[in-house]
């Protein structure tokens, strides 16, 4: 699991716009911290946007909270939902900037865990 590393800007409402011109513009890998599964709801779920909506600086600790934007298609079950979810990634300061962890997903599961 790697880190990713980000500019630390003086004020929480700056880094909010750091944070979302990386995420839109994927001008670096920030993304790669966030989780963007959405199995957890549906297995179809597919995410079209992420906004960051608020940053939180504590001293040496960041937190990020960030809203995905997601829909739902299924013609079968005539299900077409537009949702969105709020999620949170932290990190902490270093010499370099913040530091976060790369996201790393955890395995998918399959009928055969549950023997």
């Amino acid at each position: 699991m790697g880190k990713i590393i980000v500019q630390a800007l003086p004020s929480a409402r700056e880094m909010e716009k750091l944070l979302q011109s990386l995420i839109d513009d994927n001008e670096s890998d920030f993304s790669d911290a966030l989780d963007h599964d959405m199995s957890h709801i549906d297995q179809r779920a597919q995410v079209h946007a992420v906004r960051v909506t608020q940053v939180d600086i504590n001293g040496s600790d960041i937190e990020v909270t960030y809203e995905l934007e997601y829909s739902i298609y299924n013609g079968c079950r005539d299900m077409n939902v537009v949702d969105s979810e709020e999620l949170h990634v932290f990190g902490d300061l270093t010499d370099e900037g913040w530091a976060f962890d790369e996201h790393v997903p955890p395995p998918k599961r399959d009928t055969v865990d549950e023997f």
